[in-house]
């Protein structure tokens, strides 16, 4: 950039009405020509105030563009990212130069000029790289002069402003910690919510010092909100308890009324606390919508030049300024509190109260969470990605449309929770309880669910694909349309639950537990069913084709219109099972199966509506062509000991 950049029209054509104007006051006769070139003259002559008009006009990017573009790129610079380059040719076991280092590193650098600016302003000589900016743009020595005048008088400036805001953040400090005033009397509420919005304020105006503010708001909150003594020891003699319960393994129904017992205490011990005060919502409030400062780069030459060349810089992520800062507000009292919309990213909030508290659309991403009471919280369409909700309480809380993916929910409470459509994707629920949960629609691709109690949940519509509900229960659960393909249902207790319509291709259903169940119009192709038990399931019209179902207890199941081409029927118990209207079923499949001359064959099958009209309890007529016919019996019969006992 020279001295003979050129001088914007419009910059020209105020001048030279001015000049016009003042040849018109004198009585002087010249042509607009004239103005003109008396204009472009003078400016020429006074090129700071053609630098001055381009940083405070519109096209302030492009300008400054134009000075990050304009300097050289220092040899330590390149010097670094050719290290760079070296270290990552010398992993990948390229062979090449220093000198091919070198150029690669200049011409990147050349195509990311911001980077070399980014460089300089960060470095101890930014006044020298300020002072070459100035001079490339053809200012004279006296224009110079001027302009360090008046940057001198903005360091003033600054440094005025700074001691302006060490005296506010002293002040407010001091309303904040006004508990009681000299006469040993309460002050006044409205003194110490003064103080906290003075703190806000400050934070908004002086960036460097938000962190420093936001400490010592959560400070405030831990101090005047914390949790009882024995709230914390009721929360550690509960875990002990759930702990001791667990190892010694208890029956369903002993599990069922101490759980209610413990919720019971729960919320005993939670009606103690006192919601949130005037103080520490006001608090919450200034905490949940701030916004996280942007690097402050404009601590060189003067304040206009730094603006102007934000509007570029702002743009671009600086990988540098990623410093990790938290808000702790770790074991304390927030019932009821009011935190919509709030930004609460990696906050640590660890063992606080949060009962019905209003977190809707909340960013809670990368959240400590553990063992955090949010019983009836309003968590609607929250983001909760990687939080961290170990042992969390969540009963009754709406979760509907929440981002859960990837969260850790080991062993967290999430009965009758709301949680439909939110996303599970990778969530960690082992061990959850999920008894009548709302989980409509919900994501659960990929999820962990180890032994999870879904007993009675919600489940219809749900997207359950290769998720792991190994052991899990779910009796009574509806899961009716849900998509469980490669699910692993193994060992599952699945009694009474509605799996109609249920996609289960390839899905791992051994030994679950099926009596009872629904599993009318369902997909289990190629799915596993070795040992399950579906004693009284109703399979009517299901795709078992090519499913497995070895050993598997089909007493009394209905498989009217199933599709059983290619299932695997061997050791199956077939005792009163109904197979009227049965597709491809063959010879084969049925002599391999137990008891299958007691299963029911014959009816009247309603090809209409897919359903059995009528049942012929005598088959002998048909069971008797079975025996008679030796070519369909098995290479190796049944081994059906364990249906006689």
């Amino acid at each position: 950039m020279s001295k003979s950049s050129s001088i914007p029209e419009a910059l020209i054509e105020i001048e030279a009405h001015k000049i016009s104007e003042k040849r018109r006051s004198e009585g002087r006769e010249r042509t607009s020509e004239d103005d003109w070139r008396e204009a472009k003259d003078y400016l020429e002559k006074h090129r700071w105030k053609v630098f001055w008009w381009k940083v405070r006009h519109s096209h302030s990017r492009d300008f400054a563009l134009e000075i990050i573009k304009f300097n050289s790129i220092p040899e330590k610079l390149i010097k670094d990212k050719a290290h760079k380059i070296w270290e990552e040719r010398r992993s990948e076991g390229r062979e090449r130069t220093s000198e091919d280092d070198w150029r690669e590193a200049k011409d990147y650098l050349e195509k990311h000029r911001w980077k070399v600016f980014w460089w300089e302003v960060r470095h101890p000589h930014s006044r020298d790289f300020a002072l070459e900016i100035i001079k490339s743009l053809g200012i004279s020595l006296t224009a110079l002069g001027l302009l360090f005048a008046l940057w001198e008088g903005l360091e003033d400036r600054r440094l005025t402003q700074e001691r302006l805001i060490t005296e506010r953040f002293s002040k407010a400090v001091e309303q904040l910690g006004k508990n009681k005033d000299i006469k040993g009397e309460t002050p006044d509420i409205t003194v110490r919510v003064g103080g906290i919005y003075a703190l806000e304020r400050i934070a908004k105006d002086s960036p460097k010092d938000h962190w420093t503010i936001m400490e010592v708001l959560t400070a405030y909150v831990r101090e005047n909100s914390p949790l009882s003594t024995e709230s914390e020891q009721t929360a550690e003699n509960e875990r002990e308890q759930e702990q001791k319960h667990k190892q010694e393994q208890k029956q369903e129904q002993e599990q069922k009324q101490e759980q209610e017992q413990e919720q019971e205490q729960e919320q005993k011990e939670t009606a103690k606390l006192a919601k949130v005060s005037t103080d520490v919502q006001a608090v919450l409030t200034v905490i949940g919508r701030r916004k996280d400062p942007e690097p402050n780069i404009y601590e060189y030459v003067y304040e206009t030049i730094a603006q102007a060349v934000l509007t570029v810089i702002r743009r671009r992520e600086d990988p540098e300024s990623n410093i990790y800062e938290t808000i702790d507000l770790s074991s304390t009292n927030l019932s009821e509190a009011h935190l919509r919309y709030a930004n609460l990213q990696s906050a640590e909030l660890y063992r606080a109260n949060l009962q019905s508290a209003n977190l809707g659309d909340a960013n809670l991403q990368s959240a400590d969470l553990l063992d955090a009471n949010l019983q009836s919280a309003d968590l609607l369409g929250a983001k909760l990605q990687s939080a961290d909700l170990l042992g969390a309480k969540l009963q009754n809380a709406d979760l509907g449309g929440a981002n859960l993916q990837s969260a850790n929910l080991l062993d967290a409470n999430l009965q009758s929770a709301n949680l439909v459509v939110a996303n599970l994707q990778n969530a960690d629920l082992n061990f959850a309880n999920l008894q009548s949960a709302e989980l409509y629609s919900a994501n659960l691709q990929s999820a962990e669910l180890d032994r999870a109690n879904l007993q009675s949940a919600r489940l219809d519509r749900a997207n359950l694909q290769s998720a792991y509900l190994r052991s899990a229960k779910l009796q009574s659960a509806n899961l009716g349309d849900a998509k469980l393909q490669n699910a692993d249902l193994g060992d599952a207790n699945l009694q009474s639950a509605r799996l109609d319509h249920a996609k289960l291709q390839s899905a791992n259903l051994g030994g679950a537990k099926l009596q009872n169940a629904d599993l009318g119009d369902a997909n289990l192709q190629s799915a596993y069913l070795g040992g399950a038990k579906l004693q009284n399931a109703n399979l009517g019209d299901a795709n078992l084709q090519s499913a497995n179902l070895g050993d598997a207890n089909l007493q009394s199941a209905y498989l009217g219109g199933a599709k059983l081409q290619n299932a695997n029927l061997g050791d199956a118990n077939l005792q009163s099972a109904i197979l009227v209207g049965a597709e491809n079923l063959t010879s084969q499949q049925i002599k391999s199966a137990c008891n299958w001359e007691k299963a029911i064959y014959k009816g009247e099958w309603d090809r209409q509506t897919r359903r059995t009209k009528a049942i012929e309890p005598d088959n002998t007529e048909f069971i008797e062509k079975l025996k008679q016919d030796k070519s369909s019996n098995p290479k190796v019969f049944p081994d059906c000991r364990r249906w006689s006992q």
